[in-house]
């Protein structure tokens, strides 16, 4: 029995010391914009150099990009800028780079000893076994087709979140949120920023 308990708990141990994969699937965008009449292109994402597989997941981060500007409706046409034709004018060019991009699993600090004083019932009651840390920080830069800069911003993710045994994210731990708010929060500052150039613009045309 006693065998059975220490095997047990061995496993519970590696199992909340996982090196959490970077994942790079977005969610469904929560609404639906009205889109500004603008063609963008984006370019291929980039990601910290020390990723495994960087450059798969790079590309598959840029389609997850396009599909949900895409979705969210927030322009008339969106693309890869491979799809660029001669014939395409005053469109905007997109760059995401991401200089961190990680998720870390640790042991929560209270695990260990209460699992131990409880005799596990402290995992089977709902405590923290694990503790998720997220950090990103990325940035946008929108260019014409001169290559000229015209907008910039960027958005620095951090967070931390408790996990139990009974947490969704548990055995297949996900920050899907917390990439989603990065890759939205760049989009939506620049989508805001210029529908006020144009409500303003047209509003001093009608004076």
């Amino acid at each position: 029995m006693k065998l059975k308990f220490l095997v047990f708990f061995f496993f519970l141990t590696l199992v909340s010391c996982i090196t959490i994969p970077v994942q790079v699937s977005l969610s469904d965008p929560p609404d639906q914009k009205q889109p500004l009449p603008l063609t963008v292109f984006i370019e291929r994402v980039s990601l910290p150099s020390g990723i495994n597989s960087v450059q798969t997941k790079e590309d598959n981060l840029t389609l997850a990009v396009i599909e949900y500007a895409r979705k969210a409706n927030y322009f008339q046409r969106v693309s890869y800028v491979s799809y660029k034709e001669p014939s395409d004018k005053n469109y905007k060019i997109f760059n995401i780079s991401c200089s961190s991009f990680e998720e870390i699993r640790k042991p929560h600090p209270a695990y260990f000893p209460l699992a131990i004083l409880t005799f596990t019932i402290y995992i089977w009651a709902g405590g923290a076994i694990a503790t998720d840390s997220a950090s990103y920080d990325c940035d946008l830069t929108v260019k014409n087709p001169n290559n000229k800069v015209l907008f910039r911003n960027v958005k620095k993710l951090l967070n931390t979140r408790d996990v139990n045994l009974y947490s969704k994210y548990y055995v297949f731990p996900s920050g899907i949120e917390d990439r989603t708010e990065v890759i939205s929060s760049l989009i939506d500052s620049y989508y805001n920023a210029h529908r006020f150039i144009l409500k303003h613009s047209n509003g001093d045309k009608n004076k």
